[in-house]
C-alpha cells in the first residue's frame, strides 16, 4: 500500500530519494526503477545505482550496502 501511495503524484514529492537496485532483481530489473525515479521532478535529490549481484530483497542479499545507504541518508538529512 505504501508503494502505491508513494507513486501517486510523484511530481509533488519533494523529499530526497535514493534507490538502490539489485542487478539480479527478477521482479523489477534495473530499467524500470531508473525510469520511475525520473518521475519525481520536485525532489531535492534523486540518486539511483545498481548493486552488482543484488536480488529483489537487497536487505537480505546485500545488507552491508543497504546499511551504508541508510546511515548516509540519516546522517545527511537529520
Amino acid at each position: 500500500m505504501l508503494a502505491i501511495y508513494f507513486y501517486d503524484r510523484p511530481a509533488s514529492r519533494d523529499c530526497a530519494l535514493t534507490r538502490k537496485q539489485g542487478s539480479e532483481d527478477a521482479v523489477y530489473g534495473t530499467q524500470i526503477p531508473a525510469e520511475q525515479l525520473k518521475l519525481f521532478t520536485s525532489s531535492k535529490e534523486t540518486r539511483f545505482s545498481i548493486i552488482p549481484g543484488g536480488a529483489h530483497y537487497l536487505n537480505a542479499t546485500n545488507p552491508t550496502e543497504v546499511d551504508a545507504v541508510l546511515l548516509e541518508l540519516v546522517t545527511k538529512y537529520s
